[in-house]
């Protein structure tokens, strides 16, 4: 069995915003990342983070597919707004990946956030430079905290569900570290 050494191991943390669940129908809006290490160690605070740019009529376009709660979400965060001063999707790709090489060699990074088969789902579609670049492992905190809550009665972390990608990643971070704290004592 390989084994990679853990100081050589990395967690790409990722979140996406979208416009639905669906990346062949919906689109991608906001990305952002952080990598740690295995003890949840953040390698670069700042991180990257980008919004996707889309005219003034696709950001309606967007709107007009988007289930009211998504609607909301994004008006809420004012991300709908932020669109219009957005990267084109090459150029989010291209510096994610640029970001992501920096730390992680390709294949060794494992993709980590909350339910993150949606962002992978997204990511292969929208940018499949970054994508290619990330091991085919993921470490899904939601999925974690089922089986914690499951097992551990009473073990719960509240979370503040802000719908902004970074965020969203550093929450998933610090309920990582809540669950290793709480759980495996």
């Amino acid at each position: 069995m390989f084994h990679l050494a853990k100081e050589k191991m990395h967690i790409v943390w990722s979140d996406t915003e979208t416009n639905g669940l669906y990346p062949k129908t919906n689109k991608l809006i906001q990305v952002a990342c952080l990598i740690t290490d295995m003890d949840l160690n953040i390698l670069d605070d700042e991180g990257y983070a980008a919004e996707v740019y889309y005219s003034a009529a696709e950001v309606e376009e967007l709107k007009s597919v988007a289930v009211p709660y998504v609607v909301d979400m994004h008006n809420n965060t004012n991300l709908w707004d932020k669109l219009e001063h957005g990267k084109p999707l090459e150029t989010v790709d291209a510096e994610l990946h640029a970001y992501i090489s920096q730390f992680v060699p390709k294949g060794e990074g494992y993709l980590g956030g909350n339910s993150i088969t949606l962002d992978r789902n997204f990511m292969e579609v929208y940018l499949p430079t970054t994508f290619d670049h990330l091991s085919y492992r993921s470490i899904d905190v939601s999925s974690i905290a089922i089986l914690a809550e499951s097992w551990y009665k009473g073990m719960y972390f509240e979370k503040e569900y802000m719908h902004d990608a970074m965020s969203d990643i550093r929450e998933s971070i610090a309920q990582l570290k809540w669950l290793r704290a709480a759980a495996w004592k």
